[in-house]
């Protein structure tokens, strides 16, 4: 998007006649329209001309305001605020800064934790994410946003397949995030953008930059750490787009999301699966440039047992593409080429819901309960430990007694809930306090009467535990 140049800018000390000509021009810009642009083109040389000639801002503007709609208008000052709020980047990156300290590590990926604490989605980056219809996909992407948000992150959820925030948020809380966090829009926010024109904006209300009375950045108001947008195809067609053209797509990620994957946003776009043979073979629906521009994780969700409400359900995740190769090697090989990264399984009991990432040497082998099973014989032995005596237990005690150590990280901390929601299920432990959802007033949890005295054997079922690392 082209700025107004500075000697438009020098013609006249008319600030208002500055910014009309620069919306203006910006606007026209956004046309599309082949004709039109070959005659905007026109027009701009003729108002290039007159300016260097002398002629005022205000007549250079009259000059190809005619053409200019409101609807392109809107849509420019769209893009225009993205640019503006995100800033100016420098035309090359600084090499010696990056190699001023260590060997840069390549990117990894940090959202959505499988049960053995290794992570599938990149930061920063595109990572794509299709499926067939009830395919369990915005299932997958929402308890990434669940494990953010309760990680004490921030996220945005951009609805434009018609979902509905009810559902999107009834969601959100039945995968555990506390409502006070889903109520904040400091921590969760949530779109149903209509248009291209709302979507652009919602991606300007994202990186924007707060300013002193100065005008000193201050830093994003809002960034979020995990951006879904459901679906690709409904974006396409709300830009005028075709799915199927390379140079359509790329135009959407490049002008709608990279501004949120530059300040280190992880996207996850949601896509369908294509419809004939070769297309399903080749990865989601469209263009084959999908699969170029995806620079994160590329992957396919293929329900394995159906999901139904009450029953929870299985779907398997299946990678196609794994740029900086943070996911491939702890995946397992396909015979198609392809690499079996898992299997999200969604319990839902009278107790309430779990869900799970189970990897995939777990996953081919677990039965629907073998892998929560598994995980509560797991925790056990350091939940009689740490519960004995009728003592509460918050989440962060449970990861200290299993793994040991004074500190506890992201990882051991989202492995313990989830031993806890395996606890709860198998009646081992109980709700003492619900708590808040922060940091101040965590949930804790006690021991079940059945299990306060000696236990007869260290599992759930009878069988020996493995009270070791996972």
């Amino acid at each position: 998007m082209t700025i107004l140049p500075a000697e438009i800018a020098d013609a006249t000390g008319d600030v208002a006649n500055q910014e009309r000509t620069y919306r203006l021009r910006t606007a026209a810009e956004a046309i599309t329209n082949s004709e039109a642009i070959a005659d905007y083109q026109r027009r701009e040389r003729e108002a290039d001309d007159a300016m260097n000639a002398g002629t005022s801002n205000d007549e250079v503007a009259a000059m190809f305001e005619a053409m200019v709609t409101a609807e392109d208008l809107d849509t420019a000052m769209a893009h225009a605020a993205i640019e503006a709020r995100v800033g100016a980047r420098p035309r090359y990156g600084d090499v010696a800064a990056l190699l001023a300290g260590a060997m840069p590590e390549p990117p990894r990926p940090t959202v959505l934790m499988r049960d053995d604490g290794r992570y599938i989605f990149y930061p920063g980056a595109l990572n794509l994410l299709y499926g067939d219809p009830a395919s369990a996909k915005t299932w997958v992407a929402l308890a990434a946003v669940a494990e953010t948000l309760i990680d004490g992150g921030t996220a945005l959820f951009v609805d434009m397949d018609n979902n509905g925030m009810p559902a999107t948020v009834g969601r959100l809380l039945i995968l555990g995030v506390p409502k006070a966090i889903l109520a904040s829009r400091a921590f969760f926010r949530y779109s149903d953008a209509a248009d291209d024109r709302e979507f652009c904006a919602v991606v300007a209300d994202c990186t924007t930059v707060a300013v002193d009375r100065d005008g000193n950045p201050r830093g994003h108001v809002f960034v979020p750490d995990v951006a879904v947008v459901d679906c690709s195809g409904e974006v396409m067609a709300s830009l005028g787009a075709d799915s199927n053209s390379a140079e359509d797509f790329t135009r959407m990620v490049q002008g709608y999301l990279r501004p949120l994957m530059r300040q280190g946003t992880c996207v996850i776009l949601i896509d369908h699966s294509g419809k004939g043979a070769a297309s399903r073979k080749a990865g989601a629906a469209g263009t084959f440039a999908k699969r170029r521009i995806v620079d994160g994780l590329y992957v396919e969700a293929r329900v394995k047992r159906q999901f139904v409400k009450g029953r929870g359900g299985i779907t398997e995740l299946v990678g196609l593409k794994d740029r900086h190769s943070g996911v491939l090697p702890h995946s397992a090989a396909m015979p198609d080429g392809r690499f079996n990264i898992g299997q999200f399984e969604l319990v839902e009991t009278d107790d309430g819901t779990a869900w799970y990432l189970a990897p995939p040497s777990s996953a081919v082998a677990a039965d629907e309960s073998g892998i929560a099973e598994r995980r509560a014989n797991d925790y056990l032995p350091a939940a009689l430990t740490i519960g004995a005596g009728s003592a509460e237990f918050t989440v962060r005690d449970l990861a200290k007694a299993r793994f040991g150590g004074g500190a506890v990280d992201r990882s051991a901390k989202m492995q313990a809930r989830r031993g806890i929601d395996d606890l709860l299920n198998h009646g081992v432990v109980a709700l003492a306090h619900a708590g808040s959802g922060t940091a101040t007033d965590p949930a804790r949890y006690r021991l079940t009467e059945a299990h306060l005295g000696p236990p007869p054997a260290n599992t759930v079922s009878g069988a020996e535990g493995d009270s070791g690392d996972e």
